[in-house]
């Protein structure tokens, strides 16, 4: 999993590869290739929930029952990203590529959403510290992200990485060509 992580980080940056041609995966294939008996009923499930994630975290009232998808002790990441939406109001994902093995999920993200509200957030989870230095001017910015995380009982894990194309923030923030 940690492979295809870090294959599709690679796929995901602009910057090394410019702009390439999609590929097209079967929804299997990097189980298939990992020679891992694996039980396509929990896949199934590790799938879905991915899915229901991201289209409930897409809604305007995205709080309202979150609560499933998390873990306890969940506050500082519903201060944060209340904060992040607050700058960030129609924020929306979309799921480009999505690869599953056991209870493993990589997800390969389009974001969408325009910049209205300075976003000051200290000590930032999201790495967005980056953001500080800019006003928001109702920009519209448009990057993608990588996600690498895990399921366990019908919530998040406790495994969640990240990867954010800064470089296509900076550029729809006009700080660079």
């Amino acid at each position: 999993m940690k492979k295809c992580m870090t294959i599709l980080m690679l796929f995901t940056s602009p910057l090394i590869f410019g702009q390439m041609e999609k590929a097209t995966y079967a929804n299997n294939d990097i189980s298939k290739s990992s020679n891992v008996v694996l039980d396509s009923s929990d896949e199934q499930k590790t799938r879905q929930f991915a899915k229901d994630y991201i289209a409930h975290i897409n809604r305007e009232d995205w709080r309202n029952g979150i609560e499933k998808y998390l873990p306890k002790n969940n506050e500082a990441f519903l201060k944060e990203h209340t904060a992040f939406r607050k700058s960030f109001p129609n924020y929306r994902t979309t799921i480009k590529r999505m690869f599953v093995e056991g209870n493993e999920v990589v997800l390969w993200l389009n974001i969408t959403a325009n910049y209205v509200e300075n976003y000051r957030y200290k000590n930032s989870n999201y790495r967005d510290q980056l953001l500080w230095d800019y006003e928001a001017k109702n920009q519209a910015l448009d990057w993608d992200e990588t996600w690498y995380f895990n399921v366990v009982d019908g919530k998040f894990g406790g495994t969640w990485d990240s990867l954010k194309d800064n470089y296509a923030v900076m550029k729809g923030l006009e700080k660079i060509n």
